[in-house]
């Protein structure tokens, strides 16, 4: 998308291509103007066809593996003594097709052409291959080569979906203003943050096929090919200015309170703390940064966090929430069954119905409702809360909490050392019909039953700890605790009014040894 006014400074349509190590004389260089590589692969000087291959009209970057050793491409737009294109200010854009599978990491990025106190880096789109298969970064930096100053960056990942950047040709790009740097993804605005002061400079460009990047690359495809089909830059005779964002309901640098129709809308809260409510219609609602609140509303809509603490309502087993990494503690209020997506920490169930939550890799924070839930940890020091109704507790594979709450609950620890635990008496019945069940607890695993909330003597003011006797039967003294088996089941039991009768109990799989180790009194 050329921004208005604009004209062309440099036009690569790779019918042809100058290329050398390190020139002069040709347009591109194949290495870092300050002759560093980086990732997991050399970037080789071109010669007999390889890494470079032109083809009508389209460029080819190959990353192969030979010996041993990982070789790739990359272009530069200016030599080691700044010869070449650099621009201050204007759009720039590449239109690319690139590598699938792991370990792949091509770029199109910046760079300010004055690094002797600083480098000034935009990278317009940075993907990870498989690993992150559905989305591209972009990202503002600020390098300071003397420690005078702190690094500064500011980064933003765009979620476009599975295999779409590796079945077809899109268009990335980026428009450079004096106060803006502004993000484009197919000619639409993806992001814009303010543009620093150490990239007031000309900038040149940069395109590559770079492996590893933090992940593994022992199963990248061996060759590997990134295809581009132009590179192409603009600038305005006059002084540039940002443009308005795009389409749809746009927002302030406020706290704004925006709502969609009955169409498909796309709503945009930028800054600020920000309501946006679809309404009816499949929206796309991106909060921008603030802590926001997105409601889609009816249809199936695509929910857009960012920056900030945000809450998301779902309603629709259509409905997509979508954060990207640091992007602060958010949480889904959903009356549907829901799976938190990556980088999502909390999930809320509403609506009183059979419901299931489940978690992602995060440590997350699952809360049922009155209705009979599932709740799934997964992985991730996970806290589950069944709160009413007869649910089922999953915790997953590290040391997770469960807290069945009241209703007849079923709680599965999974692996780790988890801590199940009740905070009243009401949380667990005195019957097999009323009790929850615990179906793995392990004392190998280091499992713990924490009953510290449930005040042991209710003829006493405060909250009194229980007194663990062991496989004895209850003498009449409140606050005792006891453990017996029955019909192969271990049944852990409490007597709160010292009426020699159990007022609460737990009941575990198979037939357990338990000493005062196994519980928080």
């Amino acid at each position: 998308m050329v921004p208005s006014g604009y004209t062309a400074t440099f036009t690569e349509e790779f019918n042809e291509l100058s290329v050398s190590a390190w020139g002069p004389g040709t347009r591109w260089i194949a290495h870092t103007p300050w002759n560093g590589d980086f990732g997991d692969a050399t970037f080789a000087d071109p010669a007999n066809g390889f890494p470079f291959t032109v083809t009508n009209g389209v460029l080819r970057i190959e990353a192969s593996k030979s010996s041993g050793q990982w070789q790739s491409g990359l272009l530069a737009s200016v030599d080691a003594q700044g010869h070449g294109f650099s621009q201050q200010y204007g759009y720039f854009e590449m239109r690319a097709q690139l590598p699938s599978g792991a370990g792949v990491w091509p770029a199109f990025w910046l760079i300010g052409l004055d690094r002797s106190q600083f480098t000034a880096e935009i990278d317009v789109m940075e993907q990870h291959g498989s690993a992150l298969g559905d989305r591209y970064s972009s990202a503002v930096h600020t390098w300071y080569r003397d420690g005078s100053q702190p690094s500064a960056s500011v980064a933003k990942q765009h979620i476009v979906g599975a295999n779409v950047m590796t079945s077809g040709f899109h268009d990335y790009g980026v428009n450079v203003t004096p106060t803006s740097t502004i993000f484009y993804f197919d000619g639409q605005e993806v992001w814009r943050t303010a543009t620093p002061e150490s990239h007031k400079q000309p900038m040149y460009i940069l395109l590559d096929l770079a492996l590893g990047g933090g992940f593994p690359i022992n199963q990248t495809p061996n060759p590997s090919y990134m295809y581009v089909d132009y590179v192409h830059v603009y600038q305005t005779t006059t002084q540039p200015t940002d443009p308005p964002p795009q389409g749809g309901i746009v927002g302030t640098s406020g706290n704004d309170n925006l709502k969609g129709t009955a169409a498909a809308d796309m709503i945009t809260g930028l800054a600020g703390n920000d309501a946006l409510n679809g309404l009816a219609g499949n929206d796309t609602l991106d909060g921008g940064a603030g802590n926001d609140i997105l409601t889609g509303g009816l249809g199936a809509d695509w929910m857009i966090g960012g920056a900030g603490d945000d809450i998301f309502y779902v309603d629709d087993i259509g409905d997509r929430v979508s954060e990207a990494v640091g992007e602060g503690y958010d949480t889904v209020r959903s009356s549907v069954s829901f799976t938190l997506p990556d980088n999502v920490e909390k999930l809320t169930l509403s609506g009183d119905l059979s419901t299931s939550g489940t978690g992602n890799a995060l440590a997350n924070e699952l809360y049922g409702d009155a209705g009979a839930n599932t709740l799934s940890g997964l992985s991730g020091a996970d806290k589950l809360f069944g709160l009413a109704g007869n649910d089922r507790l999953l915790g997953g594979d590290q040391n997770d909490t469960l807290i069945g709450g009241l209703g007849v609950d079923t709680m599965t620890g999974g692996a780790g050392a988890d801590r199940f635990q009740f905070d009243v008496i009401g949380d667990s019945g005195v019957t097999a019909a009323t009790r929850d069940f615990i179906t793995d607890f392990s004392r190998t695993e280091n499992d713990i039953l924490a009953l510290s909330g449930i005040d042991a003597n209710t003829l006493v003011a405060g909250n009194q700890a229980f007194a663990f006797i062991g496989t004895s039967a209850f003498s009449r003294a409140a606050g005792q605790l006891r453990y017996g088996t029955s019909n192969g089941m271990t049944i852990v039991e409490g007597d709160v009014n010292g009426d020699g009768i159990a007022d609460f109990s737990v009941a575990l799989q198979g037939i357990q040894s338990l000493t005062v180790a196994a519980f928080i009194l």
